[in-house]
């Protein structure tokens, strides 16, 4: 489910399920039968079981990857980095490009609050599947607001650095810059 939320076309790619931590004693003795309620769930049997721990079967972890993006290419007549980029081909004829989708997006302001409030329902997934906690995902975001046209878009509506902006119930300070690692640097104290 939670892929279907990030992109549809690679939930409907094929897929491995990875098993963690078969180091821990306990893991280990449930290989078998996690297997089977996995292979169930995900309705084929391509599950591998490893240790990030350790290391054990990561390698063939990785090759198995490598096999499989290798299969996938040839199938689909295109590379990996096509396959994974931003326009991948569903299995009917149909293209989804993710940067159109995201970029289907209006931009309101709120005379009541001042608050700009952009709606699009690839936006709206997009907020939901980031997870804020990180860092990273909030400079991946920002980057995709930059990508997309949004910082333009409000630009272009009068917001300014500092104003609020809104998606999906997700309030967050608007700043004009490209560069998304300026506001850490502010919020270091580093002014220039």
């Amino acid at each position: 489910m939670e892929l279907s939320l990030f992109s549809p076309a690679l939930a409907a790619r094929t897929q491995i399920v990875i098993i963690n931590k078969i180091d821990l004693p306990h893991v280990r003795e449930k290989l078998g039968e996690l297997r089977a309620q996995l292979a169930k769930a995900a309705g084929h049997s391509r599950i591998f079981a490893l240790s990030a721990a350790t290391g054990e079967r990561v390698e063939d972890l990785m090759q198995r990857v490598r096999l499989q993006l290798d299969k996938m290419a040839v199938e689909d007549g295109a590379t990996p980095t096509e396959m994974f980029g931003g326009t991948l081909a569903l299995g009917d004829g149909q293209v989804l490009d993710e940067m159109e989708r995201l970029a289907d997006f209006t931009v309101e302001t709120r005379s009541f609050d001042g608050i700009y409030r952009i709606k699009g329902e690839a936006l709206d997934k997009l907020v939901r599947r980031t997870n804020w906690d990180y860092y990273e995902a909030r400079v991946r975001f920002q980057k995709t607001l930059n990508a997309i046209g949004i910082t333009a878009a409000l630009k272009a509506k009068g917001a300014r650095d500092g104003d609020t902006v809104e998606v999906n119930g997700m309030q967050f300070d608007y700043s004009a810059e490209d560069n998304p690692y300026a506001e850490a640097a502010r919020e270091d104290g580093f002014d220039d």
